[in-house]
């Protein structure tokens, strides 16, 4: 009989805990900017003159995408209106600019230019409520905005079920495509109306970036049927709008926004026509549907709850009546009794 027979193979004890843990799939690292391109470079700028000098110089005006993003300090109080916007952040490949425009005695010119030329792709989550929020406090429009979420919806549907219009979050998506984790901790309700910190131009710089980042990989992934405007569109005056000449080409910004007669303005509308949103979530079923309601026993239970608590409240009512009474007269009921003594005798 050979040695092996007498073996008796056992596998290791692994607790519940252990086995979770697993599964469980590592820690993402935190996201960095900087990691996704170490040539990049960031330039915080709270001058007028400086801010135009330098889009001139590291940016083009004729196509391509950059990541943007709004920051404005917060609000503590209920009900008082909201701050207007202080850093404007744009991304490209290889820089990342912060404009503190709260610091800025007007808004850029050739910030403004870059936000209203359709052909350079703005990229962001939630990107129709800043360029809304930049109309409002700026008067600013912004033309050729990407929003990320329907971006991914389109590109990856097999990932991304649900409503179409329903927003994916920045970090989410940084997390599954980007493999990093965006910090959203108390910095995002800083001052950002003060001199940025490190931290808050770390912070910004990551926002902005992901985003571009995000729109590049996206876009690979997206099938060359989609229409572009599935995920696309301009906002102008704070509307959404499908901008397009009678030959189908974008217009210039000048003629966009200036000069473009109204009967060109189609409204935009969140829709991908071959989006699969999946199945249904399932509904519970209602009283009279099919379900009989609460049970007898669930019933008894509290109608016997309630006739408890009812007494209880007439009890307390009846001695507190009856602690008054045995209290004697009130203050006021003694101070006029005391008045009509004082009064003299009726003849």
């Amino acid at each position: 009989m050979s040695q092996s027979k007498h073996i008796i193979h056992t596998a290791p004890h692994t607790s519940t805990s252990d086995a979770l843990a697993e599964d469980k799939p590592p820690a993402l690292p935190p996201y960095n900017w900087a990691g996704q391109n170490s040539a990049a470079t960031l330039f915080y700028v709270t001058s007028l003159p400086e801010a135009d000098a330098l889009l001139a110089k590291h940016l083009s005006f004729t196509s391509g995408v950059v990541g943007f993003d709004l920051e404005w300090p917060p609000t503590f109080r209920k009900g008082q209106p909201e701050n207007p916007v202080s850093l404007v952040q744009i991304a490209s490949q290889d820089a990342v600019f912060l404009f503190q425009i709260s610091k800025m005695r007007s808004f850029p010119v050739q910030l403004q230019t870059l936000l209203e030329n359709p052909l350079v792709i703005k990229a962001g989550v939630s990107v129709k409520s800043d360029a809304q929020k930049l109309w409002r406090d700026c008067n600013i429009h912004v033309l050729g905005c990407a929003e990320l979420s329907y971006l991914a919806r389109s590109a990856d549907n097999a990932r991304w079920k649900g409503s179409y219009k329903s927003l994916i979050g920045l970090a989410r998506l940084t997390e599954v495509y980007l493999g990093g984790v965006l910090d959203k901790g108390h910095i995002t309700r800083s001052n950002w109306g003060a001199k940025l910190t490190p931290q808050q131009q770390a912070y910004a710089a990551n926002d902005a970036y992901a985003g571009y980042s995000l729109y590049v990989l996206l876009k690979a992934m997206v099938d060359v049927d989609v229409d572009p405007t599935c995920y696309t569109f301009n906002v102008v005056r704070g509307l959404l709008y499908d901008i397009t000449s009678t030959t189908g080409k974008l217009l210039t910004t000048e003629e966009a926004v200036w000069e473009m007669p109204a009967s060109k303005l189609s409204p935009w509308r969140a829709l991908n026509p071959a989006y699969d949103p999946g199945p249904l979530p399932e509904r519970k079923p209602k009283t009279g549907d099919g379900d009989r309601g609460p049970t007898t026993e669930a019933t008894t239970t509290t109608t016997a709850t309630t006739a408890t608590a009812t007494t209880t409240t007439t009890t307390k009512k009846r001695y507190h009546k009856n602690l008054k009474r045995s209290q004697g007269p009130t203050r006021r009921q003694q101070e006029y009794t005391q008045s009509i003594s004082l009064l003299p005798p009726q003849a």
